[in-house]
């Protein structure tokens, strides 16, 4: 089932805040140049800190724009490996505008995050001599009008602390207060309009106000609780999935480089000995995009399965990466199905998917929520050009009380 980045619309030639590349004194608080900063990504693994990976994106409005992403080992200058963002910004015509961008969500399930202990973002950049941008996309802002900051990407690696209360919004916008509750992604576009951009990006911080924790520090708390009936669909012990279909990976064949395996195996835990194990590496994420996923029909030869009955679903998992939890379904024909985004935990840990959670992309075309219609579960990596692997276990359907199993091979 194809996987399609969200595009972050970034509007070009807007009068922004001037750029910044070192921080003032903040108030007597010692979050200016020198202070320590929350180390957000080095490049060095698939994902960053907050176990989701950059996108490049770009406009598809035929003006010639283009965007890659790729974390690249043996940049003179950088640390190990460096982000390497390329490609071309075309000219808007009219009021149909040029974007690129690269991004990256705050949280791997989409939803926002408080930024509110942040006062620097720090980096470090090599490239072109041209000018770029730093937008801080909130959910509160509607007409993309985000808070933004200008700098420049000098031919010899700089770094580049922007203060968050430099962001300003265009003069278009809707006003807001300058509030950082409902970050939703941190996103770099380039402003050089009928111009290629190259752009290398190392060691991104945040610097937070003194003994604030980290946007990304999750409380230690139990999963979600669903009330029902757990239903086992498959617990990779042997007997097989018990509404009679299997387990496959499925993949793009858009020579984009993807790859994807999947068996039962030892996972070499003694709670989760047995376990369905999906690895491969996601294609380059361009056009016509990659993707990758572990499927299983609802019913086994495909046939819409009527889900209303489900309250959510629940499965133990273990890896890395950035995945999303799916229902397709009869009603959607575009690939924007119902999902719910979560990071591959480094140790065993239940993931509890709530179904009145999942969520359409902001691309998709929009159809009532519901699932009378569901066809396959899906698990799903969301990281472009880079590598996954993720452990699943004890597949649970949690049911409506009195309500039947939605399996028609129930044993």
């Amino acid at each position: 089932m194809p996987h399609f980045k969200a595009c972050f619309l970034v509007l070009g030639l807007l009068p922004l805040a001037a750029c910044i590349t070192a921080a003032r004194p903040d108030d007597g608080q010692n979050v200016g140049s020198g202070a320590k900063g929350f180390p957000l990504d080095n490049f060095e693994g698939a994902v960053a800190a907050n176990n989701v990976g950059w996108w490049a994106s770009a406009d598809q409005n035929n003006l010639g724009s283009t965007a890659e992403f790729k974390a690249e080992p043996g940049v003179e200058g950088g640390n190990g490996s460096v982000g390497h963002f390329s490609g071309h910004l075309g000219r808007s015509a009219g009021k149909t505008y040029s974007w690129a961008s690269l991004g990256l969500q705050t949280k791997a399930d989409g939803s926002a995050a408080d930024f509110s202990a942040v006062k620097v973002i720090r980096f470090r950049v090599k490239g072109d001599g041209g000018k770029y941008r730093l937008d801080l996309p909130r959910d509160a802002v509607k007409d993309y009008g985000n808070f933004a900051a200008t700098f420049t990407a000098p031919a010899t690696w700089t770094t580049v602390e922007i203060r968050l209360d430099s962001l300003r919004q265009p003069d278009w916008a809707v006003q807001l207060p300058r509030a950082w509750n409902d970050v939703k992604t941190l996103e770099v576009a380039p402003l050089d309009e009928g111009k290629d951009f190259n752009l290398y990006v190392d060691d991104v911080e945040l610097v937070l106000a003194p003994n604030k924790p980290n946007p990304f520090e999750e409380p230690d708390v139990p999963p979600a609780k669903i009330d029902g009936t757990a239903v086992v669909l498959d617990d990779f012990d042997g007997k097989g999935p018990i509404n009679g279909s299997v387990w496959g990976a499925e993949m793009d064949t858009n020579n984009l480089g993807t790859i994807a395996s999947y068996r039962a195996e030892d996972s070499g835990d003694s709670t989760h000995k047995i376990a369905g194990h999906l690895s491969g590496k996601l294609g380059k994420n361009i056009k016509p995009w990659p993707w990758a996923s572990l499927a299983i029909n609802i019913d086994p030869n495909g046939t819409p399965t009527d889900l209303s009955m489900v309250k959510g679903i629940k499965f133990w998992a273990k890896g890395s990466g950035a995945y999303r939890a799916a229902i397709t379904r009869k009603a959607v024909t575009d690939y924007g199905n119902f999902a719910f985004g979560f990071g591959g935990p480094k140790e065993w840990k239940q993931i509890v998917v709530p179904l009145d959670k999942m969520k359409q992309a902001d691309w998709a075309q929009k159809v009532p929520p519901g699932f009378n219609d569901a066809i396959s579960f899906e698990i799903q990596p969301v990281t472009g050009d880079a590598p996954f692997e993720l452990w699943v276990d004890d597949v649970e359907f949690v049911i409506e009380p009195g309500k039947p199993s939605p399996f028609k091979s129930a044993k």
